[in-house]
């Protein structure tokens, strides 16, 4: 009986790592991953906005305020101000809260500026998402899965489905 020997990621030579990253460069995005739900997820939290559709490959988000008013939801983007938001979208969010604050005296009309953030963090999700997924597929992160995962290779990088 022949004998295959069979290899770690960390094992293979650099033709055979390069050959193994290549084929497993969707594995932390695939169907079964369901990463994008999880970013969706996040986003969400972030700002407690309900994502009611999304396509990356056609740049399609569609928000719900779900319940709350711009201002609450403008409150909660400068609020959460971290990585999700850039600061355009900050600044918007800023200025609708000094607007409405301000409308209590005289009358200002928001809803360009109410759309306007809309549009942004509509921008902001999906750069967010295209984002993640560059980062999901780096040799980096692919390699870090392959370890981390235990898969096994032929000598050649193609994965081997059975030790």
């Amino acid at each position: 009986m022949k004998s295959i020997n069979v290899y770690t990621y960390g094992e293979l030579d650099y033709n055979s790592q390069r050959k193994a990253l290549n084929n497993n460069r969707y594995i932390n995005i695939d169907a079964e991953s369901n990463y994008l739900q999880y970013i969706a997820d996040n986003y969400q939290d972030s700002v407690d906005i309900f994502i009611t559709d999304f396509d990356l490959e056609k740049n399609l988000v569609k928000f719900d305020l779900d319940g709350q008013t711009f201002l609450e939801l403008a409150q909660k983007v400068v609020k959460n101000s971290h990585d999700l938001f850039g600061k355009l979208t900050i600044d918007k969010a800023r200025f609708i809260i000094f607007c409405s604050e301000l409308s209590k005296v005289k009358k200002i009309d928001l809803e360009n500026s109410c759309n306007e953030l809309m549009q942004l963090l509509e921008m902001q999700f999906l750069q967010y998402c295209k984002a993640e997924k560059s980062f999901q597929t780096m040799d980096s992160t692919v390699a870090e899965t392959l370890i981390n995962m235990e898969y096994y290779f032929y000598e050649d990088g193609t994965t081997c489905h059975q030790v």
